[in-house]
Formats: structure tokens, C-alpha cells, sequence
């Protein structure tokens, strides 16, 4: 989602920064109450983020665009046959 699009209604994430396999900067912030992963920040993809589905109150408003990380996904993993597949972050 856009960056802009996001709001935190309450607390103050932990960060934690690490460089990316193609040298970026990937930033992933986690309740800084429980250390539940809350989202992502890429920074090769500027202005936009990733929530962890788990971390949404109702998670039923979301619907996936796509799979990514299909190459090492696991055999159990029932990925929806219609959206488009990548086998790794696309750029």
C-alpha cells in the first residue's frame, strides 16, 4: 500500500533496518509491545509498504494482488492459480 495511504492509530513501532540482497535498505517495524511483525518499508519501492496480514483488527478487507516468493514457497502453500507469480521480490 502507499505509505501515505497508512496510519497508525496508536503506539510507536521498533525498527529494525537490514540491507537487502540487491543492497537496499529493507525496514520491518514490530509492536514494540509484543514484537508482533507489523509491516515492511522497501526502500527500492519508495512511498510504498507492506502489512502483514496478521497484524490487521480485520484482515477480511484484504485481497491479494499477486504471490511472490513463489520459488520457495512451501509444498502446503495453496496459492490462488489466477494471480501472477513471482519467485522472488519483483523490482
Amino acid at each position: 500500500m502507499k505509505q501515505e495511504d497508512f496510519k497508525l492509530e496508536k503506539g510507536k513501532p521498533k525498527w529494525f533496518e537490514r540491507q537487502a540482497d540487491r543492497g537496499h535498505a529493507m525496514l520491518r517495524g514490530f509492536c514494540s509491545a509484543c514484537g508482533s511483525p507489523l509491516f515492511l518499508i522497501n526502500k527500492a519501492s519508495e512511498g510504498a509498504m507492506i502489512l502483514f496480514a496478521g497484524s490487521l483488527d480485520d484482515p477480511s478487507w484484504y485481497a491479494p494482488s499477486r504471490d511472490i516468493f513463489v520459488k520457495s514457497a512451501q509444498p502446503w502453500d495453496q496459492m490462488d492459480p489466477n494471480l501472477p507469480k513471482a519467485d522472488g521480490m519483483p523490482a
